[in-house]
């Protein structure tokens, strides 16, 4: 397995104890892609270049914060909408 652990010795686990090696194993992977990404930002910056993105920008991952897309529909809103989309399908 790719986490170092054997099939036996998963099924030797709790559940309890599972859920902690997977959540230390996707720290671990998550701090080797953002230490991936830092070594490739820094041969980004020294391109010349007028204008640089930022480092989320130049190589975002999933956990990087996501741009505020505005505030939640009403439920009305979410009424009319469907209701627009279904006048629409039918023609």
């Amino acid at each position: 397995m790719r986490a170092g652990l054997k099939p036996s010795e998963i099924e030797d686990m709790t559940w309890r104890d599972f859920s902690l090696f997977v959540h230390a194993y996707e720290l671990r992977e998550r701090g080797e892609w953002e230490r991936t990404r830092l070594l490739g930002y820094i041969q980004y910056l020294s391109v010349p270049e007028k204008s640089k993105k930022p480092i989320e920008r130049w190589m975002p991952l999933p956990w990087d914060k996501k741009e505020d897309r505005g505030r939640d529909l009403t439920p009305e809103e979410i009424k009319n909408a469907l209701n627009f989309f279904d006048t629409w399908k039918q023609g």
